[in-house]
Protein backbone atom coordinates (compact mmCIF):
# COMPACT_ATOMS: atom_id res chain seq x y z
CA UNK A 1 0.00 0.00 0.00
CA UNK A 2 2.52 2.19 1.17
CA UNK A 3 4.62 1.69 -2.53
CA UNK A 4 1.69 2.34 -3.95
CA UNK A 5 0.88 -0.80 -5.08
CA UNK A 6 -2.54 -1.19 -3.82
CA UNK A 7 -4.87 1.09 -2.03
CA UNK A 8 -6.42 1.25 1.36
CA UNK A 9 -9.41 -0.74 1.48
CA UNK A 10 -11.88 -2.82 3.88
CA UNK A 11 -10.30 -6.24 3.04
CA UNK A 12 -6.83 -5.39 3.91
CA UNK A 13 -8.06 -4.36 7.51
CA UNK A 14 -9.12 -7.83 9.27
CA UNK A 15 -10.64 -8.58 11.89
CA UNK A 16 -9.12 -11.01 14.84
CA UNK A 17 -11.03 -13.26 17.37
CA UNK A 18 -11.55 -10.33 19.88
CA UNK A 19 -14.49 -8.08 19.18
CA UNK A 20 -13.78 -4.70 17.68
CA UNK A 21 -9.56 -5.71 17.24
CA UNK A 22 -8.52 -5.67 13.94
CA UNK A 23 -4.98 -6.06 12.02
CA UNK A 24 -3.81 -4.46 9.28
CA UNK A 25 -1.26 -7.15 7.93
CA UNK A 26 2.15 -5.02 6.84
CA UNK A 27 3.03 -7.52 3.67
CA UNK A 28 6.22 -8.08 2.17
CA UNK A 29 9.36 -6.17 3.07
CA UNK A 30 10.36 -3.35 0.39
CA UNK A 31 13.94 -2.71 -0.03
CA UNK A 32 13.40 0.95 0.86
CA UNK A 33 10.75 0.96 4.40
CA UNK A 34 12.00 3.97 5.97
CA UNK A 35 11.82 5.79 2.97
CA UNK A 36 8.24 4.62 2.67
CA UNK A 37 7.90 5.41 6.11
CA UNK A 38 8.88 8.58 6.15
CA UNK A 39 6.58 9.13 3.53
CA UNK A 40 3.33 11.80 3.53
CA UNK A 41 1.57 8.63 1.65
CA UNK A 42 1.95 6.93 5.04
CA UNK A 43 0.50 10.32 7.19
CA UNK A 44 -2.65 10.41 4.73
CA UNK A 45 -3.47 6.50 5.43
CA UNK A 46 -2.94 7.10 8.89
CA UNK A 47 -5.82 10.00 9.23
CA UNK A 48 -8.01 7.61 7.09
CA UNK A 49 -7.87 4.90 9.61
CA UNK A 50 -8.45 7.71 12.32
CA UNK A 51 -11.61 8.40 11.02
CA UNK A 52 -12.51 4.63 11.79
CA UNK A 53 -10.77 3.61 14.88
CA UNK A 54 -10.14 4.98 18.24
CA UNK A 55 -6.62 3.94 18.93
CA UNK A 56 -4.22 2.87 16.10
CA UNK A 57 -1.44 1.00 17.32
CA UNK A 58 1.78 0.36 14.94
CA UNK A 59 4.26 -2.23 16.10
CA UNK A 60 7.75 -1.54 14.81
CA UNK A 61 11.08 -3.14 13.94
CA UNK A 62 13.85 -2.86 17.23
CA UNK A 63 14.75 0.79 17.89
CA UNK A 64 18.34 0.24 17.65
CA UNK A 65 18.45 -2.52 14.62
CA UNK A 66 16.66 0.36 12.14
CA UNK A 67 15.49 3.71 11.79
CA UNK A 68 11.90 2.13 10.91
CA UNK A 69 10.72 2.81 14.83
CA UNK A 70 12.20 6.37 15.09
CA UNK A 71 10.66 7.45 11.64
CA UNK A 72 7.58 6.21 13.38
CA UNK A 73 8.10 8.04 16.85
CA UNK A 74 7.64 11.41 14.56
CA UNK A 75 4.65 10.77 13.41
CA UNK A 76 2.32 8.75 15.77
CA UNK A 77 1.04 10.32 19.17
CA UNK A 78 3.00 8.38 21.66
CA UNK A 79 5.77 5.52 21.77
CA UNK A 80 5.32 2.51 23.82
CA UNK A 81 8.96 1.11 24.45
CA UNK A 82 8.91 -3.14 24.70
CA UNK A 83 11.82 -4.27 26.72
CA UNK A 84 12.59 -8.04 26.88
CA UNK A 85 12.78 -9.30 30.41
CA UNK A 86 16.27 -11.25 31.32
CA UNK A 87 17.71 -10.00 28.07
CA UNK A 88 18.10 -6.10 27.15
CA UNK A 89 20.46 -4.33 28.72
CA UNK A 90 20.07 -1.09 31.01
CA UNK A 91 22.83 1.09 28.70
CA UNK A 92 20.45 -0.50 25.58
CA UNK A 93 17.27 0.94 27.21
CA UNK A 94 19.24 4.13 28.18
CA UNK A 95 20.06 4.60 24.59
CA UNK A 96 16.98 3.90 23.59
CA UNK A 97 15.23 6.21 25.81
CA UNK A 98 18.19 8.83 24.24
CA UNK A 99 17.03 8.15 20.78
CA UNK A 100 13.60 8.66 20.86
CA UNK A 101 14.14 11.46 23.02
CA UNK A 102 16.09 12.78 20.44
CA UNK A 103 13.19 12.89 17.87
CA UNK A 104 10.96 14.37 20.48
CA UNK A 105 9.06 11.45 20.83
CA UNK A 106 6.15 11.22 23.29
CA UNK A 107 7.47 8.35 25.49
CA UNK A 108 3.94 6.61 26.78
CA UNK A 109 5.55 4.16 29.23
CA UNK A 110 7.38 0.89 28.94
CA UNK A 111 6.06 -3.00 28.78
CA UNK A 112 8.43 -5.71 29.81
CA UNK A 113 7.62 -9.05 28.04
CA UNK A 114 9.07 -12.35 28.28
CA UNK A 115 9.11 -12.46 32.21
CA UNK A 116 7.60 -15.68 33.95
CA UNK A 117 6.16 -14.52 37.02
CA UNK A 118 5.64 -18.10 37.96
CA UNK A 119 9.41 -18.29 38.99
CA UNK A 120 9.94 -14.80 39.61
CA UNK A 121 11.12 -14.11 42.92
CA UNK A 122 9.31 -11.24 44.99
CA UNK A 123 12.61 -9.08 45.30
CA UNK A 124 13.36 -9.38 41.76
CA UNK A 125 9.70 -8.35 40.74
CA UNK A 126 9.58 -4.96 43.27
CA UNK A 127 12.63 -3.72 41.45
CA UNK A 128 10.45 -4.24 38.30
CA UNK A 129 7.40 -2.77 39.69
CA UNK A 130 9.46 0.39 41.04
CA UNK A 131 11.22 0.90 37.94
CA UNK A 132 8.04 1.10 36.07
CA UNK A 133 6.21 3.47 38.18
CA UNK A 134 8.68 5.44 40.40
CA UNK A 135 9.92 8.61 40.20
CA UNK A 136 11.48 9.83 37.01
CA UNK A 137 10.78 6.09 35.62
CA UNK A 138 13.53 5.15 38.45
CA UNK A 139 16.17 7.32 37.61
CA UNK A 140 15.21 10.01 39.65
CA UNK A 141 18.06 12.09 41.59
CA UNK A 142 16.33 11.00 44.62
CA UNK A 143 15.94 7.28 44.03
CA UNK A 144 18.22 5.23 46.19
CA UNK A 145 17.24 2.53 43.81
CA UNK A 146 18.49 3.64 40.21
CA UNK A 147 20.70 0.78 39.63
CA UNK A 148 19.54 -2.88 38.98
CA UNK A 149 21.76 -4.75 41.23
CA UNK A 150 22.00 -7.13 38.82
CA UNK A 151 23.77 -5.00 36.27
CA UNK A 152 21.73 -7.17 33.03
CA UNK A 153 18.59 -5.88 32.68
CA UNK A 154 16.71 -2.64 33.17
CA UNK A 155 12.56 -2.29 32.95
CA UNK A 156 12.06 0.77 32.40
CA UNK A 157 13.68 4.11 30.51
Amino acid sequence: MLSGNSVLDAPMIQPSRIHNLYAFPAGTIPPNPAELIGSPRLKKYLAALERHFDHIIIDSPPLLSVTDARILATIVDGVVLVIKGGETTKEAVERSKRLLLDVRARILGTLLNNVNMQTMNSYYYSKYYYYGYGYGYGYGPDSSDSKNSTGTTCPAA
